[in-house]
C-alpha cells in the first residue's frame, strides 16, 4: 500500500511564495518607470537661465553650493571645467554641439548684428542661411521688418557706438582717450538695450521666436568663453549698473 507523500512545512512555504511571486513582479514592475513617467529632456529653448549658467560654468556652481553650506571656498589648484583646456585655452562655446549654453540675449544680439549688417551682401546671405534653418512664415507679416522695428532702439544706438568707434581710430592720440571714454559708456547703454530689444521681439513673435534663436541662430555658432558668470549674470540682466 502507497503511502501518502509526506509534507514538510517548506511545502507550505513554496506554496506561498508561488503564489505571491507573480503579484512581487507586478509591484517590482509598477515600480519601474514607463516612459510615460520619464520626463521628456528639457529643449534648448526651454532651460532656466539657472539651468545654463550651471552647465555652462559647473565649477562656479560647485563654489556656491558649498558656501550655501557654511564651507569655506576652497583654494589653490582648481580642475579645469568640462570642455576647457587647461591653461593654454580657454573653453568654447559651440552652439551646434551645445546651443543651450547660450543666453537667449547673446543669441539674439547675435541674429540683430548678422541680419542687420551695414553690408548689403553679408546682410542678405544671412538673413538667407536663418530662413533656411527655420520657416519664417510661421510668424506672419515681413519678419524682418517686424524685427528691426522691435529693435529700433538698440539699432540705432549700435550705428551710433560704430560710428563713435571709427572716429575714435581717426583721432590723434591726444584725444583718443577721452572718445574712448564716451564709447564705453555708450556701449554700456547698447548692452541695456538689448534686454528690451528681446522682449520686444518676444511680445511681437511669441513662443516660437525662442525655439527659432536656438533653432537657427546657435547652429554653427562657435565663440571662446571670455567671461565670468558673473559678468554673464550682469550683461543678461541688462548691464544695470547699483546707483
Amino acid at each position: 500500500m502507497r503511502r501518502p507523500a509526506r509534507r514538510s512545512a517548506f511545502d507550505g512555504r513554496v506554496v506561498t511564495l508561488a503564489m505571491i511571486l507573480p503579484w512581487l513582479c507586478l509591484a517590482e514592475a509598477a515600480a519601474q518607470p514607463t516612459s510615460e513617467q520619464i520626463p521628456p529632456p528639457l529643449k534648448p529653448w526651454e532651460w532656466s537661465m539657472e539651468q545654463r549658467l550651471d552647465s555652462r560654468f559647473p565649477f562656479a556652481q560647485q563654489e556656491r553650493l558649498a558656501a550655501s553650506r557654511g564651507e569655506s571656498a576652497r583654494r589653490g589648484a582648481r580642475p579645469p571645467t568640462p570642455g576647457r583646456r587647461a591653461s593654454s585655452g580657454r573653453s568654447v562655446l559651440d552652439g551646434t554641439r551645445n546651443p543651450a549654453l547660450f543666453m537667449p540675449t547673446e543669441l539674439h544680439t547675435q541674429l540683430l548684428v548678422t541680419a542687420f549688417d551695414a553690408d548689403e551682401a553679408r546682410r542678405e546671405s544671412w538673413r538667407a542661411v536663418y530662413a533656411n534653418r527655420f520657416d519664417l512664415d510661421r510668424f506672419g507679416g515681413d519678419f524682418w521688418v517686424d524685427l528691426e522695428r522691435a529693435a529700433g532702439p538698440f539699432l540705432r544706438q549700435r550705428d551710433r557706438v560704430a560710428g563713435l568707434v571709427r572716429a575714435t581710430a581717426r583721432s590723434d592720440a591726444a584725444s583718443r582717450g577721452r572718445w574712448r571714454e564716451v564709447s564705453d559708456r555708450m556701449q554700456v547703454r547698447l548692452c541695456a538695450l538689448a534686454v528690451p530689444a528681446l522682449e520686444a521681439a518676444r511680445e511681437r513673435f511669441g513662443d516660437d521666436f525662442e525655439r527659432f534663436l536656438y533653432e537657427a541662430v546657435a547652429p554653427g555658432l562657435r565663440v571662446p568663453e571670455l567671461r565670468s558668470r558673473s559678468e554673464v549674470e550682469f550683461m543678461n540682466e541688462g548691464c544695470r549698473l547699483e546707483s
